[in-house]
């Protein structure tokens, strides 16, 4: 037999206490590694609660919010709404006042209406009767046209004088408004206009029947915006121009 037997090589079987150190080494790993997958599970876990919380709150805010532009508008509107209505009734208000306030501003007060009745009357009566005149070249048919468009032509034409030189002054009636008030037997709706010509600026004023108060009213034409001359004046001078119209203005009677 041959002495030369090969024994087991050291290198290539490890020894039993190398082999269990490595085992026991895997299984620490395993171990570790499984600890991690549960720390890691349970982190995963949280951050799915936590981003399911925030997914709540935020469908929770957007709610409200939503609430709240839904809400507000409305609330604005019915607040605004209810403004406006006061708004409306305080602005109708002062409209009303303001109207007043202009149609009181046109009235020519007078010292004495008895006086302003009788004059008013008996004016009235000789410029509807007048008879038709015609109009002194095309400036001047412009501007009874302008003046007494309702006249019928029927423009008596004065000359006063108030102390500062002689003034030209034309006097008609609304003729045809009072057409239909005269068929029916009423002195309703009758109206006296004067124009004052001072150099060159005509004085527009008037005397109306007043069916409310049943007497005669003198007042700055409507479209009169600042007044020319004071009331107490513009009363006298229609007193005057009433009184020639009885001297001036007979053709008619």
């Amino acid at each position: 037999m041959s002495n030369d037997t090969r024994k087991p090589n050291n290198s290539e079987t490890p020894p039993k206490g190398k082999l269990k150190a490595a085992v026991s080494k895997t299984a620490e790993v395993a171990d570790k590694a499984s600890n991690v997958a549960e720390v890691a599970n349970n982190a995963f876990s949280a951050v799915k609660w936590v981003a399911i919380a925030i997914v709540m709150l935020t469908a929770l805010g957007f709610g409200y919010g939503a609430y709240k532009l839904v809400t507000k508008p409305v609330i604005a509107v019915t607040d605004a709404a209810g403004k406006m209505v006061d708004v409306a009734s305080d602005g109708a208000g002062a409209l009303k006042d303001s109207a007043g306030n202009v149609v009181n501003r046109l009235i020519i007060p007078t010292q004495d209406q008895a006086a302003l009745n009788v004059l008013a009357e008996t004016g009235f009566s000789l410029l509807h009767t007048y008879p038709v005149t015609k109009a002194d070249g095309m400036k001047e048919r412009l501007f009874r046209a302008t003046n007494f468009g309702d006249s019928e032509k029927k423009v008596c034409k004065m000359s006063v004088n108030f102390g500062g030189g002689d003034l030209d002054a034309y006097g008609g009636v609304n003729n045809e408004d009072y057409a239909k008030s005269k068929s029916l037997g009423s002195k309703d709706n009758r109206l006296i206009r004067f124009i004052l010509r001072a150099g060159r600026d005509d004085i527009p004023l008037n005397v109306v029947w007043d069916n409310d108060a049943s007497h005669w009213q003198m007042k700055w034409r409507p479209t009169t915006v600042k007044k020319p001359l004071d009331d107490t004046t513009a009363e006298s001078r229609i007193f005057d121009m009433l009184r020639e119209v009885q001297t001036q203005c007979k053709g008619g009677a």
